[in-house]
């Protein structure tokens, strides 16, 4: 596969602007790729959901534990591993807004009509499950003694 500026794409856009303008405007590969992001977000939120209810436990128990005590450090590797875990929802999350960002631009240039909604309505579900996770990591870290 070409990579974009071998394609002669302009600066700043990627290979999801170009595979979204393959047809007449891209609705049907823009539509495709933005399920295929959203299936991304939440297959990764299935799997970090089920690290967390392995780990949770684990770490909650070292809340009492000394700092850099071999119980605090072995918490911070499980909060190091459900950080791990949040990477491809946060990035489908990024990937879906240069999507937002890059259909937005072809609408003004008169190359596109439509998607922009599609679009938001897939990062405000991603968004909800990136800012869930955090949460989650948040609460875990807070009762961990902090250095």
């Amino acid at each position: 596969m070409k990579r974009p500026i071998e394609d002669g794409a302009p600066a700043g856009q990627g290979a999801v602007a170009i595979e979204a303008g393959t047809s007449s405007d891209g609705l049907p590969q823009l539509r495709q790729k933005i399920a295929e992001l959203a299936a991304q977000a939440s297959n990764s939120n299935i799997m970090f959901d089920s690290l967390y209810k392995e780990v949770a436990g684990r770490i909650r128990i070292a809340r009492s534990a000394p700092l850099l005590s071999e119980q605090w450090v072995v918490a911070q590797m499980h909060l190091s591993r459900l950080e791990q875990a949040r990477y491809p929802s946060n990035y489908a999350l990024a990937a879906l807004d240069t999507l937002y960002a890059d259909r937005s631009q072809a609408i003004a240039a008169g190359e596109a009509e439509d998607g922009v909604a599609e679009i938001k309505n897939a990062i405000v579900r991603a968004q909800n499950i990136v800012s869930d996770q955090q949460l989650k990591i948040d609460a875990l870290r807070a009762g961990l003694q902090q250095p």
